[in-house]
């Protein structure tokens, strides 16, 4: 196997294929969508450092879960 997606010859392929990746790409809904999630997960894990549910499944929530970069 070998990259050709740097390859001169291949170009043409390369630029069609971003092209159709950033056909549909809307900045402002990714953003807001990050925003929501981020969100959610910082009110999850409030919640999860409030109650510390103690269900046979559950994990407890570090103290310093806020401080933890969620990917």
């Amino acid at each position: 196997m070998r990259d050709l997606g740097s390859d001169p010859n291949y170009e043409h392929i390369r630029n069609h294929l971003i092209s159709r990746i950033f056909e549909h790409w809307d900045p402002e809904y990714v953003l807001k969508e990050s925003a929501d999630a981020d969100r959610d997960i910082r009110l999850i894990t409030r919640w999860g450092q409030a109650i510390q549910p103690t269900l046979p499944d559950s994990v407890p929530v570090p103290d310093d879960a806020e401080d933890i970069e969620c990917l």
